[in-house]
């Protein structure tokens, strides 16, 4: 809208299809997971804009029937220059079981983003005190806010966690083609359980618009994780992820994206390696 305006926007999150091989599968591996959000803006001039955000989680654990329940509400202030701009988001969140244990905690976020000549560049820092039950581990490739499984999964606990993502993008090399590369670094201080750990992690997608409405791309990310002398050995694991994901332009207000994604990991533990395929669809409208 114009100066002052408004907008709403209503996003989903829905589970697809989930497999999995391993030596022994983790006590915590969700077999169900759904996500949604809702996200108000509102334009206070030509480059400020000001947003709240609500999103929602909830999990069902496959040996038990223990259900988990994830709120995230936080502002941010973006600004919106002609080749760049920066946000920088405040909030909590709270974490519930059925069981009755509850958990609050908070969120900080701070990005910055150059647009300039095909090339891009960005640059996002994140400090939240969180729930090791949302998926710590995540999994960037999506895009979508949806966290798979990860290296937390046999563990309750709060956590401490700061990560830093860089990325780079080039939208030239050919008429429909662009391609990204990023970097990224995510450590966790858990509260109570041995579980500290630092992430290095690398990621390459390629896309290809096939029309103006629909594009498709084709990722790949290599991530070692490093766990703190006592937590666990101060072993070292390994994570390699491949995505093809669809997303397709429905309407000015609707659009969505499909995904389907390989994920494996490597231990010295050979109970905590694993070989998993995820795919998802997710679904966003703006109300103008």
């Amino acid at each position: 809208g114009g100066r002052g305006g408004a907008r709403r926007e209503a996003a989903v999150g829905a589970w697809g299809v989930r497999g999995y091989e391993g030596a022994s599968r983790p006590i915590r591996a969700s077999r169900e997971r759904v996500q949604g959000g809702l996200s108000w803006q509102h334009k206070l001039s030509e480059t400020d804009v000001l947003s709240a955000t609500y999103q929602y989680s909830e999990a069902q654990f496959d040996a038990s029937s223990v259900e988990f329940q994830y709120h995230q509400l936080f502002g941010t202030y973006a600004v919106k220059l002609r080749n760049s701009g920066y946000t920088l988001s405040l909030g909590v969140n709270r974490s519930e079981r059925d069981t009755g244990d509850e958990q609050d905690g908070f969120y900080a976020q701070a990005g910055w983003n150059l647009d300039t000549g095909g090339h891009r560049i960005s640059l996002v820092a994140i400090n939240q005190l969180t729930d090791s039950g949302i998926g710590l581990g995540g999994n960037s490739l999506t895009g979508s806010g949806y966290n798979p499984l990860d290296s937390n999964y046999d563990v309750v606990d709060l956590v401490e966690r700061t990560s830093l993502n860089v990325g780079y993008g080039y939208d030239r090399l050919c008429e429909r083609c662009s391609a990204d590369i990023g970097l990224g670094y995510d450590e966790q201080d858990f509260d109570t359980q041995p579980r500290d750990q630092e992430q290095l992690s690398g990621s390459l997608s390629f896309g290809y618009r096939i029309t103006p409405l629909l594009k498709a791309s084709l990722s790949a990310r290599y991530s070692e994780i490093d766990y703190a002398q006592g937590a666990l050995g101060g072993r070292t694991d390994e994570r390699s992820e491949y995505g093809l994901f669809l997303d397709w332009r429905v309407s000015r207000s609707l659009s969505a994206r499909f995904w389907l994604s390989q994920d494996e990991r490597k231990s010295d533990a050979a109970l905590d390696e694993y070989d998993e395929l995820y795919g998802g669809v997710s679904v966003k409208y703006a109300f103008r």
